[in-house]
């Protein structure tokens, strides 16, 4: 999840964090959602765009410096990741109309950073009125710099500067920069400020679906991931017979011979355990279940109507169907996507992903077809 971005960060730095790192500069480099949201913006010039996990609710991409992703701050030189996230908060019904009225935005800011963010204690508004901000299309749109003391040396202020855009009642976008506190903080604001400036409307236009034009889950995640890679230009989506593979590795020659790799794996395991033969003991074990059950004079459950969605839960081999590989192109892009250290790949059993990535730069890509054996 997002809180743990700090600690991923922390656990890169395994060389003393350099005490001057670069400020966020702003250059061409865009972030665009014409898919759900109708917005762009300008993030931090060559800082890498992570996408969210499955599980992190709410965000929708974060920022860093993928050379230095962190700088050293106070007399104990405690480290502090320098980062930047975009959030949408969307509070409307099934009719698009607002929940519970408006809310306070400053008391929002506050909730998210404590709730998200596992970096600093007492986190508070520096002023007491927000900054308005001129931005063309949304109901309004305005600024906080917030603070709090280094979760490890209270000495140590940190500061955040947050953009909030409503574009329509209860639906806003939130833009969060980090930077130490004190002197070296107004270059980091000036230049958050300037990526917020740069907030404009753009088009809906959403995704074209590739898929069966059925609602199966496997169309369902294609969409879902057509969505993630419309908005984060780095990562294209890739998809063979059994599998949807997402990944931001460049090397073409590297990508064929892993989506073949993976369609001969398949077919080997299968070899070696018949899709049938699973399915007839997974029926044996349910007949066996249902007859204990009468046994000890408990009620059978009525049999629920199965469509596509209810056997794909029954049947493990169709909802394999839907299953993703994610393969990040470097060991620095695995953990900031919550990769755990020493490992070359984790699986997410709730999201059905499978995370690895390309370790041609480090133990070379042996390792990369080991874990993915």
């Amino acid at each position: 999840m997002l809180r743990n971005l700090f600690a991923v960060l922390l656990s890169l730095a395994a060389l003393p964090a350099p005490s001057h790192a670069q400020v966020p500069k702003v250059g061409r480099d865009v972030y665009e959602d014409a898919v759900v949201y109708g917005f762009k913006m300008k993030v931090p010039k060559d800082w890498k765009q992570v996408p969210p996990q499955p599980d992190e609710e709410n965000l929708l991409a974060s920022f860093n410096d993928p050379d230095i992703p962190y700088i050293s701050v106070g007399k104990s030189g405690e480290i502090l990741p320098i980062a930047c996230f975009l959030f949408a908060i969307d509070d409307r019904d099934a009719d698009g109309n607002a929940i519970g009225g408006e809310q306070d935005s400053s008391s929002r800011i506050l909730k998210l950073i404590q709730d998200r963010l596992s970096l600093g204690t007492a986190w508070d508004i520096k002023d007491d009125k927000p900054k308005p901000l001129k931005i063309k299309g949304v109901v309004r749109a305005r600024s906080y710099v917030l603070e709090a003391q280094h979760t490890r040396d209270p000495e140590v202020m940190i500061e955040a500067y947050v953009a909030d855009f409503e574009l329509e009642p209860g639906l806003s976008i939130y833009f969060f920069g980090i930077g130490p506190g004190g002197r070296k903080w107004r270059s980091y604001e000036s230049a958050y400020a300037k990526l917020a400036k740069s907030f404009r409307r753009v088009e809906i236009v959403g995704v074209e679906d590739l898929g069966s034009g059925r609602d199966t889950p496997r169309d369902r995640r294609r969409i879902k991931l057509q969505e993630e890679v419309a908005r984060s230009p780095e990562w294209k989506l890739y998809e063979t017979e059994h599998y949807l593979v997402v990944s931001d590795v460049k090397d073409k020659p590297f990508m064929d011979e892993l989506l073949l790799r993976i369609e001969a794996i398949r077919k080997a395991y299968e070899e070696e355990y018949p899709p049938e033969e699973a399915r007839a003991i997974r029926a044996k074990a349910e007949e066996e279940k249902r007859a204990a059950a009468a046994e000890n004079g408990e009620d059978e459950e009525p049999a629920e109507e199965e469509d596509e969605r209810s056997v794909s839960v029954q049947d493990p081999m169709l909802a394999s169907l839907s299953s993703v590989l994610r393969v990040c192109s470097d060991r620095q892009t695995y953990s900031r996507y919550g990769g755990p250290p020493g490992t070359g790949g984790y699986w997410n059993p709730v999201d059905e992903e499978l995370v690895i990535y390309d370790d041609k730069k480090s133990s070379g890509r042996d390792w990369t077809w080991i874990v993915l054996n």
